[in-house]
């Protein structure tokens, strides 16, 4: 049934824009990687396919010429074929601000019954570039003429564009319609190496089908995901039912990376059974050539996090695999949030220059038998201008902002830099601003340079280490008398 479901094309494609400045040059650059990996199927007996044309400076015999006001686009004659090659459509290394760069995309009704489709553009995150580049999509009538004319949006606004397209085009038996993907800047080079040096933008383009007097397939909410995860394919059905909002249980079985940041929204429960040997990860969704190692490239990602538990939502964790990730925070849990995790090891590593976080709580946090370990890159440099960022990066296994904490037969780790800053810290657990904290049988190693800390509390409440814990070799019984301050914490 699966495979009958799946023998329509939905192409999805992820578009990572990184630039950087090349040193000795005047020009900016595109360092890109692009995956089809969302692709879908989403009706029976219809039998569509999509196309993807690269550009070309020249005419070419066979192929198809793109005409806007006074400007001709040419593209080559024989197309990526989405359903078959699941390789990367956008593979721009070199994005120069005095020019423009198109992608010519078409569908195609194969089968013997019309159909209607329509295009979306999801899982967009504006890393920086959302107003410093332009794009447009256009259909293209079939003389190459553009069905109207160009109208230059900022990037920030894919996600929305297409939003009133509910009903979608039709396309009856042999045809096939074309679309201008076209993107640029009208900054200056000076203008854009500035402003915009190592930015990223995301983004995946999925076709939807549907027969002509139905509807585009709808998940139903009330639906729950019970199947084990696989492949690649059961990832992004995975991923479909959460990002729809469904409640999930499902056993992962088989090492997965996962290509975009997932998203626990109100009332919604996903259980992930991750068993032993099993590696779940969810990559950074940004990456730079010159990586993470200064502010300079690193205000962009201090707000992104692989997995969010919203208020009102629920994730629990089981098994003796791995989570990992390396975001700035592996899991946030939000106020009204809970996360639960019974076995599993919870790995953040990364380069930023202001830390990283394994796990950031201000919900309901409980955890038993639980690794969580976080290192930073060791090479992390200073800033450049000190007046911007005077203190050093603090690594947290678990922060604890609010809520309520009960820990319980854990091991925490947490490695900070090594890069010579006094500044440096590394905390294996940071209580802010809770007044309901349980820890008891866990063990709690940190190492690195500058300040650390196996317990901070920085809160006006005692702690109840009920069986006691033991703090980088020292066993400590109740703690109850009060603050523990700076001053006061245990300081390695």
């Amino acid at each position: 049934m699966k495979d009958l479901k799946r023998s329509l094309l939905a192409s999805g494609m992820s578009l990572l824009l990184c630039i950087g400045l090349l040193v000795g040059t005047t020009f900016a650059w595109f360092s890109s990687s692009v995956t089809n990996n969302n692709n879908k199927i989403t009706a029976g007996t219809l039998s569509m396919n999509a196309y993807v044309y690269s550009s070309s400076d020249t005419v070419v015999d066979g192929g198809t010429t793109v005409t806007a006001g006074q400007d001709k686009y040419y593209f080559g004659k024989t197309g990526q074929n989405l359903r078959e090659d699941n390789s990367a459509s956008i593979n721009n290394t070199n994005f120069k601000p005095a020019k423009t760069y198109t992608k010519l995309y078409e569908v195609t009704n194969d089968g013997t019954l019309g159909f209607k489709f329509k295009f979306d553009f999801y899982n967009c995150f504006d890393g920086g570039l959302g107003t410093a580049v332009w794009f447009d999509f256009v259909p293209v009538n079939e003389d190459g003429n553009l069905s109207r004319n160009l109208n230059k949006k900022k990037l920030s606004q894919l996600e929305t564009y297409l939003d009133d397209d509910n009903t979608g085009k039709i396309l009856l038996k042999g045809e096939k319609q074309k679309y201008l993907f076209i993107y640029g800047t009208d900054l200056t080079e000076e203008e854009f190496n500035t402003n915009y040096g190592d930015k990223n933008f995301n983004f995946d383009i999925e076709i939807k089908a549907a027969q002509q007097e139905g509807e585009f397939a709808k998940l139903s909410k009330a639906k729950v995901l019970k199947e084990e995860i696989t492949s690649v394919s059961d990832v992004d059905e995975l991923m479909k039912y959460i990002t729809n909002g469904n409640d999930v249980k499902s056993k992962i079985t088989k090492s997965v990376k996962l290509e975009q940041l997932m998203t626990l929204e109100a009332g919604q429960k996903v259980e992930l059974v991750i068993p032993e040997g099993i590696t779940f990860d969810i990559a950074n969704q940004l990456t730079c050539k010159d990586g993470f190692e200064n502010l300079e490239t690193n205000d962009l990602y201090e707000g992104s996090s692989a997995i969010t538990v919203k208020n009102g939502a629920t994730l629990k964790l089981t098994g003796g695999g791995v989570l990992k990730s390396d975001n700035f925070r592996v899991i946030k849990v939000e106020n009204g949030g809970t996360l639960e995790i019974d076995g599993v090891t919870v790995k953040g590593s990364n380069g930023y220059a202001k830390g990283v976080y394994g796990i950031d709580s201000n919900g309901q946090l409980i955890l038993k038998n639980t690794n969580v370990n976080v290192s930073t890159d060791n090479d992390i440099k200073p800033a450049k201008d000190e007046k911007i960022q005077p203190y050093g990066s603090k690594a947290y296994s678990v922060f604890i902002r609010g809520g309520s904490a009960k820990i319980t037969d854990c091991n925490i780790d947490v490695v900070g830099a090594t890069n010579g800053k006094d500044e440096n810290s590394a905390i294996g657990i940071y209580l802010m601003g809770t007044n309901n904290v349980t820890l008891s049988g866990t063990t709690v190693n940190v190492a690195g340079e500058g300040k650390l800390y196996s317990l901070y509390n920085a809160t006006e409440n005692p702690i109840d280490v009920t069986k006691g814990m033991t703090l980088n070799g020292e066993t400590f019984g109740n703690i109850k008398d009060g603050v523990v301050k700076e001053e006061r914490g245990n300081e390695i």
